[in-house]
């Protein structure tokens, strides 16, 4: 499996991380056993839980979409200088050649250049203004996306009728006619189609829509053209749409698309992506695990990769006796919910939630430490998750990933632990909730393993 899929990601960054939260107050537990004597020194067991989206490991960070500023290794590469003056010159000699929309749903809008022209005009008093720097005035650039329409007569949540901007998406970091994001080599991902686009004004506080869409050596632009009105005073579009070029790149989900009649007729190439890695080999799997004793000088850890493509609801079981499951005050771990005395288990129930493309999206998860084990089990079944894996699937041609870090008291030997963990079956999968034990709707694959003992890795494939 490929690192970027189950790895710990320190650059990535999507979103929330989500831990399991709970209070070991007035717990009960059986008499005269092991457990009762660690629930009085230590409290609850639990298991942290986290997200990954595409490449991205989500931890307390900003959202995935017009709002991210991280993308690990599916972001683009920086435009070169060569190729920042030749379509400022292709603009400006190639006014009308312009390209219609490639249709496609997810891309990347990266800052190319802006001309930095300078304009004038005179105001209601006759008084003369110049040097007026039409790039440096833009000081935000919006899209409208493809499913907007601009109905003014319906109103938002507030009873207050809609206004353009509240149709319009806010690029993020494209300010002043320009991006410096390093982060996301100056680029932000769109995931909802074209309609339109407008820069703001800054300078006479109006807005700038005159834009055209170019297609330059294998690549599309869109092109904004400067206007303004202040004081009664104008300075009108000139017809070169230089003050602020930005590239539009296809997601890594979308198929390149040249036009079918290029305004660049000697181009034989065609559009670019971003950067990215070659696909996995093991896409066609759609649910894949990782289940990894990892190796640590004082404590005792398990941790848990469940990548799913498909829309099914996955259950996993670890064989860990309760009382030799970690708990709370182990190494500041978190304690579980809902302590039942007489089945002697912690149910921690929530939702795994996450913000991407304007949109939260919940996964159900359960973990209960039991008796004889920890049972995790997590729903993409809902709608709310089938959305997301189709957004995943469209933007990163991937899943989703949920990791689980399981704990086990410091005491216990690690050959222990792996002879536990080598009884491992393979995860059940089902279409609606929850698995019971040998339900596969899907190709499950994947391998349990461990730090001290990597020559003795369990490999699991099994299709339905």
């Amino acid at each position: 499996m490929k690192s970027h899929i189950f790895g710990m990601f320190s650059v990535c960054a999507l979103t929330i991380g989500l831990m399991s939260c709970s209070s070991n107050e007035d717990t009960e537990a059986p008499a005269n056993d092991v457990l009762t004597q660690n629930v009085e020194k230590y409290g609850t067991r639990s298991s942290e839980v986290s997200l990954q989206f595409g490449a991205s490991k989500i931890a307390a960070t900003r959202a995935a979409d017009v709002n991210g500023n991280m993308w690990g290794d599916i972001m683009p590469a920086y435009p070169t200088e060569e190729e920042k003056q030749g379509v400022l010159s292709y603009v400006r000699n190639n006014p009308g050649a312009t390209v219609e929309w490639p249709g496609y749903t997810y891309y990347f809008v990266q800052d190319v250049i802006g001309a930095h022209n300078k304009y004038s005009y005179t105001d209601r008093n006759g008084a003369q203004h110049s040097d007026i720097d039409g790039t440096s005035h833009l000081d935000l650039l919006e899209v409208l996306e493809a499913n907007r329409t601009l109905q003014t007569w319906e109103k938002d949540d507030k009873g207050n009728p809609y206004s353009w901007v509240d149709l319009y998406t806010h690029v993020n970091n494209f300010n002043n006619g320009q991006c410096n994001n390093a982060a996301t080599h100056n680029a932000t991902l769109m995931t909802e189609g074209f309609k339109d686009a407008r820069a703001h004004d800054s300078y006479g506080n109006t807005w700038v829509d005159d834009w055209r869409l170019y297609y330059w050596n294998g690549n599309y632009y869109l092109g904004l053209d400067y206007k303004m009105a202040k004081d009664d005073g104008k300075i009108e579009p000139d017809g070169i749409y230089d003050d602020w070029i930005v590239k539009i790149l296809p997601g890594k989900g979308e198929t390149p698309v040249k036009p079918a009649d290029p305004s660049d007729p000697s181009d034989p190439e065609t559009p670019s992506t971003p950067s990215t890695p070659e696909t996995p080999s093991t896409l066609a799997g759609e649910v894949e695990f990782d289940i990894h004793q990892q190796e640590h000088k004082d404590w005792n850890e398990i941790k848990t990769s469940i990548h799913v493509r498909d829309t099914a609801a996955v259950h996993v079981f670890l064989p860990i006796p309760i009382e030799s499951q970690a708990v709370a005050d182990d190494f500041h771990i978190r304690g579980g919910q809902n302590y039942d005395p007489q089945t002697i288990t912690y149910t921690e129930q929530f939702n795994a939630t996450f913000e991407f493309a304007g949109q939260k999206f919940n996964f159900p998860v359960e973990i209960k430490h039991e008796a004889a084990g920890i049972d995790i089990l997590i729903d993409c079944t809902t709608d709310e998750a089938k959305a997301a894996l189709k957004l995943a699937r469209g933007v990163f041609a991937d899943g989703i990933t949920f990791e689980i870090h399981s704990y086990v008291n410091p005491d216990v030997a690690t050959d222990q632990i792996w002879n536990w963990l080598k009884t491992v079956k393979l995860p059940s999968t089902k279409t609606s909730q929850w698995p019971e034990e040998g339900d596969i709707c899907t190709h499950v694959h994947g391998q349990v393993s461990s730090a001290y003992h990597m020559d003795e890795m369990i490999k699991f494939d099994q299709r339905p």
